[in-house]
């Protein structure tokens, strides 16, 4: 699976029936647009791979909404990045209602 650049800096990943996307501006560090479905997690660290950085490199994550399509990998992807997470309130406060686990 190959990331589809977008314009600079910007890479749509496609995750089947989703997308997550990945930015790179300039600084280095990369920030991750959602995490796609529970098995998303390994496909979005090779994609991050094959753009000759580490998933080390994502130090944000965002996520659009709490949905399994867009959070079902979220709490592997955190543990492998250590990256701070940024979600609306109400899907914080909610603690994802289970999407966040794995």
């Amino acid at each position: 699976m190959a990331a589809k650049q977008i314009v600079e800096g910007l890479w749509q990943i496609g995750l089947g029936t989703v997308n997550a996307f990945l930015i790179d501006i300039d600084s280095g560090e990369l920030t991750l647009i959602d995490s796609g479905f529970a098995e998303s997690a390994g496909k979005i660290v090779r994609v991050v791979e094959s753009l000759g950085r580490k998933a080390a490199d994502i130090r944000h994550i965002i996520v659009t909404h709490c949905h399994p399509d867009h959070a079902g990998r979220l709490a592997a992807i955190k543990r492998l990045t250590g990256a701070p997470v940024y979600m609306h309130a109400s899907d914080a406060a909610r603690g994802g209602r289970g999407h966040l686990s794995g």
